[in-house]
């Protein structure tokens, strides 16, 4: 059985419709929902299997040992030469917001990661 993310608010013409064609064709379809408060409406529970709190995923501090962590990283490292390439080429040259950004890049990925691999 195939499983299916939807991202989005779970009130919405265009994602209700489209999670109960695919639920009608035998597929998982769960929802992460980016609002602070769920509404719990009979459309939604019959749209989803499962509705994700986008809130409860993402942390919203990042640490001193993820900071660490991330200036170890390759990946990180390369992300943020490339952003300040791109701000000082937009004569904008603002390393603190370059760090900043990619941090936030590189805490998103990790925490939405483990999530992502489970569906197809």
């Amino acid at each position: 059985m195939k499983k299916i993310l939807l991202i989005g608010p779970e009130v919405s013409d265009f994602l209700n419709p489209l999670a109960n064609k695919f639920k009608e064709l035998g597929f998982t379809v769960d929802l992460l929902e980016n609002r602070k408060i769920l509404r719990n409406d009979i459309s939604i529970t019959k749209s989803y299997s499962t509705v994700l709190n986008y809130q409860q995923i993402i942390e919203k501090k990042i640490t001193v040992v993820d900071i660490i962590k991330y200036l170890f990283k390759k990946e990180f490292i390369e992300n943020f030469f490339k952003e300040i390439f791109i701000n000082c080429i937009e004569e904008k040259c603002r390393i603190n917001k370059s760090f900043k950004n990619c941090l936030t890049r590189q805490h998103l990925k990790e925490r939405f990661a483990p999530i992502l691999n489970n569906y197809d």
